[in-house]
């Protein structure tokens, strides 16, 4: 990029492509599944979202608490 580009933008960010050809996969069949299954696609989401919702219910009756090694690893994550 020349001088004036770069001048016109205040942060710049390195985009790597690591190779991990699981995650590649990963990454095209979720966009072969958004443009060619769209209803399929928007279902799973529904599905999920009811799915979090009930989870959700569940662990506020239950009253759960989250030991060390569970903060820590969510921390990690």
């Amino acid at each position: 990029m020349t001088d004036a580009i770069m001048s016109r933008f205040d942060l710049f960010f390195i985009v790597t492509d690591d190779r991990d050809i699981d995650k590649d996969e990963l990454i095209a069949r979720h966009i072969l599944n958004v443009h060619c299954n769209i209803q399929d696609s928007n279902e799973q989401l529904e599905s999920n979202d009811n799915f979090l919702r009930t989870v959700i219910e569940i662990a506020k009756k239950i009253n759960p608490q989250m030991t060390r090694e569970s903060a820590q690893m969510l921390a990690d994550c």
